[in-house]
Order: structure tokens, then sequence, then C-alpha cells
């Protein structure tokens, strides 16, 4: 292959990288109990997710929350809604009310796509 050749390859194989970056880059799930557990065995916990908007334009993101189980069978789930400004990181969080005894079987938490 040519000197030409290759430098063209290369180009194009670098342009297509930087056309992939996604437009929205979404952090690691958090969670947190706040308070409980209630009469009726529920826990409030406080669920967390950063979101990065690559985009020149404002964002609304709404994500699907997943909390599974050691054999990754989802055992709960939450939306989680919110803006991001263009060019911007931010934290979107919500609290939900799960029993407590389904809690502590959860073993990791991740955004369905």
């Amino acid at each position: 292959m040519g000197r030409v050749a290759a430098s063209l390859v290369c180009l194009a194989m670098s342009v297509t990288c930087l056309a992939s970056v996604p437009d929205l880059e979404v952090g690691p799930v958090e969670a947190k109990v706040i308070s409980g557990p209630d009469e009726e065995g529920d826990l409030l916990v406080s669920i967390k997710v950063t979101v990065t908007n690559n985009a020149d334009a404002e964002r609304s993101v709404n994500l699907q929350i997943q909390a599974l189980d050691g054999e990754e069978f989802e055992v709960s789930e939450c939306d989680l809604e919110g803006r991001v400004d263009p060019e911007a990181t931010r934290t979107i969080s919500d609290t939900d009310y799960i029993n407590a005894e389904l809690y502590q079987s959860i073993s990791t938490w991740r955004v369905d796509e």
C-alpha cells in the first residue's frame, strides 16, 4: 500500500472514530438507603446517575434503572428523568421505595439500554 493510500485509510479511520462519540455518556448507577424500613418493611432508596451531554443542544433524558440480583435477574426498576444542558454534566436522581429483603438481594445496578 502506498503512502497516500495509507494516509487516506488513517484519515478515514480517525474521522469515523470522531463521528462515533456518543451524544450522551451515562456513568455508573449509585444507590443509598435514606430511611427505613417503614411499617411495611420498605426502604426509601435514593438512586443517582451522572450524565454528560456532548451535544451542542439541551437533551431530555429518561433512563430506566434496573436492580439485579446475584444471578442477574431484575428484582426492581425505576425511572430517572431530567434535562442536561449542552456540553455539560449533571447528576440525575430520584427516590423509590424498595422492600428491605429485596434490597438485600441486589448485587448490581445498571441502566437498561
